[in-house]
């Protein structure tokens, strides 16, 4: 698509529209290396991206780099722009964008949930993003039994869909953690195999996600293999149910002024 001496020909379009058809075929090769050439040609040109398709492209290929990379909070804010330029133009990619945005937050414990979006509001009765939809809700209010249940029926129709089937290992260990450090917050002490049985995993497989909690210093503790126990200190269990505490009077706070705005809408 270029002309003589390398340059771009702007008869087949802008530099950047070109690049970002490019984009879309390797994006489909699932091609990362290319993908990083035409990424660095792209950030290389002078000008502003005017067009939402073209926009909407070159983000979608910067955020599967990134995703390729785990680099989970980076490729969060490339599929934000991306599902934003998409539904702009009611394109359907949108929805693979938001499938794929839900599972950002998720891994890398964003606050920001893309369901409260606007743009996001036409899918929520959507059968393809309810599922992680709710399991983004119940993973950010901490309802540990609500993640067990969504992940139970939902897990295996997840994991089978093309468009997050790369990442379903991903977001499935961010859900499993997540179960587990709010399921021992209330211990000091708690067996190996009862947390396994818990979340339906072998020990083998607990004991490897609770090694990687403890040097991710998500919780503070240490494991005692000869008696199958995990040992938490207690400022680890007073600051897990201090994170507890904050997050029911964050709930609280919220119903609170709900409430108060119901009664004042009424009452004016």
């Amino acid at each position: 698509m270029r002309g003589p001496g390398g340059a771009y020909d702007e008869k087949k379009g802008s530099p950047f529209e070109i690049l970002a058809l490019q984009m879309q075929m390797y994006i489909n090769m699932k091609d990362i290396k290319k993908l990083k050439e035409l990424d660095g040609e792209a950030t290389g040109l002078s000008g502003v991206v005017t067009d939402a398709k073209v926009n909407a492209m070159l983000k979608e290929c910067s955020s599967i780099i990134l995703l390729s990379e785990r680099n989970w909070e980076e490729a969060q804010a490339s599929l934000l722009e991306s599902f934003k330029s998409y539904q702009q133009m009611a394109n359907p990619k949108a929805k693979q964008m938001l499938k794929l945005l839900l599972i950002t937050s998720m891994v890398s414990n964003s606050e920001i949930d893309p369901m409260t979006l606007a743009e996001s509001k036409v899918y929520q009765d959507d059968p393809d993003i309810q599922p992680l939809a709710k399991l983004r809700k119940a993973f950010q209010d901490n309802q540990i039994t609500e993640l067990k249940r969504i992940m139970n029926s939902s897990g295996r129709r997840l994991s089978s869909d093309k468009e997050i089937a790369e990442y379903a290992a991903d977001f499935f260990k961010a859900v499993q953690q997540k179960i587990v450090v709010e399921k021992i917050a209330s211990y000091s002490s708690v067996s190996i195999k009862y947390l396994a049985q818990d979340l339906g995993v072998k020990d083998k497989e607990m004991m490897g996600i609770l090694v990687e909690l403890i040097l991710d210093e998500r919780i503070n503790g240490k494991i005692d293999e000869s008696k199958g126990f995990l040992e938490l200190t207690a400022s680890e269990k007073n600051m897990l149910e201090k994170k507890r505490y904050m997050a029911l009077e964050t709930m609280s706070n919220t119903l609170a002024t709900m409430f108060k705005g119901i009664v004042d809408s009424i009452t004016s």
